[in-house]
């Protein structure tokens, strides 16, 4: 029963999805949709009223050197009774067919509003990933630098150096992935 403002607190990710709401097409489609729904069944429930028309002419003929003009009004009357069912199926029907729009519009505003936050949150966590894995980038590119000071002080060994190097250069592959897959998002 909540809306998507009061489930979503984050302005930012409502902005998104007020703008996906008002330039999705699909969405603006299954309105439409609705709305011709709605008119189907306005038009159905009307079909019980009875109906008129007024039809209008006129006619100017010439005899000789005289003209004469004629003027015709037609109203007509239609009814037709329901003794079938016809109108009240008819009316159903529409009935129907405007509950199924109502039900895809909300169905396609709900797939675009989860997509929109889905992506949202993946930009968020990728950033976050990003950011932490520069960080620990430089941490081990200072661990490096460090384990080259203490196999000159002769604290250590080349293969723990090459093992810190190793590692060093895993994160960095790993910053390389982090940010194709912000690219993709």
């Amino acid at each position: 029963e909540l809306s998507w403002r009061e489930f979503f607190a984050d302005t930012t990710l409502q902005e998104w999805i007020r703008l996906g709401i008002s330039f999705n097409t699909d969405l603006s489609i299954a309105r439409f949709k609705v709305e011709q729904a709605q008119a189907s069944l306005h038009a159905a429930r009307r079909a019980f009223f009875p109906s008129a028309s007024l039809s209008a002419e006129t006619g100017t003929t010439m005899t000789g050197d005289v003209s004469s003009v004629s003027y015709s009004l037609t109203p007509s009357f239609s009814w037709e009774a329901d003794i079938f069912g016809k109108l009240t199926n008819a009316k159903r029907s529409a009935a129907a067919a405007v509950e199924q729009s109502v039900a895809y519009k909300q169905a396609v505003q709900t797939q675009l509003l989860a997509t929109i936050a889905e992506t949202y949150y993946t930009l968020l966590m990728l950033d976050a990933q990003l950011r932490v894995s520069r960080s620990t980038s430089k941490s081990w590119k200072e661990n490096v630098r460090t384990m080259k000071a203490m196999k000159e002080a002769g604290m250590t060994n080349a293969a723990s150096i090459s093992q810190t190097e190793a590692n060093s250069c895993s994160i960095d592959a790993s910053l390389y992935d982090l940010e194709y897959k912000l690219v993709q998002a």
